[in-house]
């Protein structure tokens, strides 16, 4: 097996991967919001800033239709009315743990008692 290390994206690098995930978004943000979210976004990935990206425009959409989330009913919204804003990054933030920030306790729990005997073979 090989493992490949891939450095995270600095500030710079962060500018120009939050520019190629805002692209479709109209009206655009403003070059001073990508430029302060990529100040902010230190320890970001491109995956976690693609997610930042994703729940900036899902948080504007609950913002514009809250009826979509509490209602069965089926409807056609004009999505060009949904403007992804400041408010909508800023609580995207909130809720965004880059990976490199995560912790995984999985691995580290104690080994339960049922299954000691068993490792105890294996590692003797």
């Amino acid at each position: 097996d090989r493992e490949l290390m891939f450095p995270l994206p600095d500030e710079h690098a962060r500018r120009e991967i939050l520019d190629i995930h805002t692209r479709k978004i109209s009206p655009p943000p403003a070059p001073g919001l990508l430029d302060g979210l990529a100040r902010r976004t230190a320890g970001f990935g491109g995956a976690d800033l693609h997610a930042l990206c994703c729940e900036a425009a899902l948080h504007a959409f609950r913002r514009r239709f809250p009826i979509a989330y509490t209602s069965t009913l089926q409807y056609k919204l004009p999505l060009q009315h949904v403007h992804v804003s400041q408010e909508d990054f800023l609580a995207a933030l909130a809720v965004i743990t880059p990976a490199a920030q995560r912790q995984s306790t999985g691995a580290a729990t104690p080994l339960p008692d049922y299954l000691r005997p068993l490792w105890n073979r294996v590692v003797r």
